[in-house]
């Protein structure tokens, strides 16, 4: 669990108190009694050699799917995060190749709707304009 500073406002106590980051405790000073508030206070950090997963936090492996496959949303159908975040790290350029296909292919299935919605579109403004002009000539149309 993460250490957090809490100072005192009043009596300018600082201490540490661990607890869970999902935790918003009321914490008051071990001096005075009221209610301290938690300081901005250097982090601890890790320094990762090469992808060494077993260092990072959830967040941090899905910023970096986020960031270098596309993936926004994850739901595991068995195993852990961990385990499916390592096989996607494994797998990454057959990830990558599969999204690049699924995004060809949407670009070619939205550009040949756009081509059927196009010829859809001239073939009734073919018809509109062909009644259009029939009509038109039949109120020129001299009747004898």
């Amino acid at each position: 669990m993460p250490t957090y500073d809490y100072g005192c406002t009043s009596c300018e106590n600082i201490f540490e108190v661990v607890h869970s980051f999902r935790d918003k405790p009321e914490i008051k000073c071990t001096k005075c009694g009221n209610v301290c508030k938690k300081q901005i206070s250097s982090c601890s950090f890790s320094i990762r050699s090469g992808d060494s997963i077993s260092s990072m936090s959830t967040v941090e492996m899905k910023q970096d799917l986020s960031e270098n496959y596309g993936i926004e949303s994850v739901n595991p159908i068995s195993g852990t995060f961990k385990d499916f975040y390592q096989g996607v790290k494994k797998d990454g350029a057959k990830v990558k190749e599969q999204m690049k296909q699924g995004e060809e292919n949407n670009q070619k299935k939205a550009a040949l709707k756009t081509k059927e919605f196009n010829a859809k579109s001239h073939n009734r403004i073919s018809e509109i304009t062909e009644k259009r002009d029939k009509a038109n000539y039949q109120k020129r149309a001299i009747k004898i």
